[in-house]
């Protein structure tokens, strides 16, 4: 094998790397609120979302309504969302607050939040719910 196919193989293999990057393809992430509100929209569409609190991190949300609570989280490579209901169960831990039941198919919602504060919010708006 030439060293000339050799560079060439590795140059075409980071043009397309850089072309997915640029491009956003295969990016999964919750971005902003109006994202989140747009893939719950898509999977929930019956749920009326009146507030959202994303994770620092962009794989999962928190949705609260009239009709209780919710989830978007990232499992694998799509968005799954599903039902708590009106008081899930929830755990704190310092700046990440797990919401739901340790059920088999997606488990509960990991939420990482940016500081010890916003975590204490969030639980106060699930303790409020009970």
């Amino acid at each position: 094998m030439s060293w000339w196919a050799l560079i060439g193989s590795f140059v075409a293999i980071l043009a397309l790397a850089g072309l997915v990057r640029l491009w956003k393809l295969g990016h999964a992430a919750l971005d902003d609120e109006a994202g989140v509100r747009r893939i719950a929209q898509q999977l929930l569409p019956d749920f009326p979302c009146e507030q959202v609190v994303r994770d620092s991190v962009g794989e999962s949300a928190l949705l609260f309504g009239p009709k209780g609570v919710a989830f978007v989280k990232l499992h694998g490579a799509h968005f799954v969302a599903q039902r708590l209901g009106d008081a899930p169960p929830f755990r704190r831990d310092l700046t990440v607050v797990s919401v739901g039941l340790e059920e088999a198919l997606y488990g509960p919602c990991v939420v990482r939040l940016d500081s010890e504060r916003a975590a204490r919010d969030l639980t106060r708006m699930l303790q409020s719910r009970r």
